[in-house]
């Protein structure tokens, strides 16, 4: 769980590491006579800009900590934080909706942005909250920590391609871009389909809004992700949505600056929201960096 703030990343990027490579890592705390490192960059970041605390003497309500789910149980999510101190997040501070399956959202080993918000000296105890609105953390912190979602994942990708099973990662596609595919089943959650090289790919239900499609027809559509656990492309086939893209793509225009623009959300990861800004009819595929 240590490897990176992405779990997805983490089983993977596990088999790429071997004896003699150098890793970046902070010490989390010490267990017995071991000492527990941590190669998160959020960790590493937070004792960069001196806001480490391992000790329970330097929390104080109001603080914001970057801390790790330890354990998630019905009533709240148990948070880790470095030198081993353990907090509880009770489900009120967590969200508005008391009947969430936290199970759902959190993970043993996510990196996850608190608040503290309560202290009892006595019991040297203390409560944090996940709610969005209280845990604002930097804004050059989070482009940063968002960045190297995808230096991780050039990593994995380049150890993949030394693999023989992997051929379709050579092909080299984008977010982004526009494709052809042949579908080769139509199913309730969607349409499996190849894309003219033979690499299997995915367009959910919702992402093929108003086409219909059948067996062994072949469409346009647009990558939005490309999965490296299965080896499948997912896709957008809305006309709209590919309309929209392909007009950008013949007169491409540039995107302005601090500027307010309509968007399409069209997929959502833990890791991030891929959106549709849309401009004078035409439109481009961008990322967005969900908070912590």
């Amino acid at each position: 769980m240590h490897l990176s703030d992405f779990q997805n990343h983490c089983d993977m990027l596990w088999d790429i590491y071997s004896e003699g490579d150098m890793m970046r890592v902070v010490n989390f705390k010490n267990l017995n006579k071991a000492t527990i490192c941590s190669s998160k960059l959020s960790l590493r970041l937070t004792a960069k800009k001196g806001n480490f605390v391992q000790s329970f003497n330097n929390i104080h309500v109001g603080q914001n900590l970057i801390g790790i789910v330890k354990t998630v149980v019905d009533y709240g999510v148990f948070v880790e934080f470095p030198g081993g101190l353990l907090s509880l997040a009770v489900t009120k501070d967590i969200t508005a909706d008391p009947d969430i399956n936290l199970h759902k959202y959190f993970k043993e080993g996510m990196t996850v942005s608190t608040h503290v918000c309560g202290i009892n000296q006595k019991k040297r105890q203390f409560r944090v909250s996940l709610k969005l609105r209280k845990t604002d953390i930097d804004s050059d912190f989070q482009l940063t920590y968002f960045r190297n979602y995808f230096k991780d994942k050039n990593i994995i990708i380049d150890h993949l391609k030394s693999r023989k099973d992997c051929p379709w990662l050579f092909e080299d596609l984008h977010t982004g871009d526009l494709c052809h595919v042949t579908v080769t089943e139509v199913v309730k959650e969607g349409v499996h389909c190849t894309l003219e090289s033979g690499t299997k790919g995915f367009i959910a239900t919702h992402h093929r809004k108003g086409l219909t499609v059948k067996k062994d027809m072949t469409v346009a559509a647009v990558i939005l992700d490309m999965d490296l656990l299965q080896g499948i492309v997912q896709l957008a086939a809305s006309p709209v949505v590919v309309k929209q893209v392909m007009k950008m793509k013949k007169k491409p225009e540039e995107i302005p600056k601090n500027k307010k623009l309509k968007s399409l959300v069209l997929l959502v990861r833990k890791e991030f929201v891929i959106v549709l800004l849309k401009m004078k009819g035409k439109a481009k595929l961008a990322y967005l960096s969900p908070k912590m």
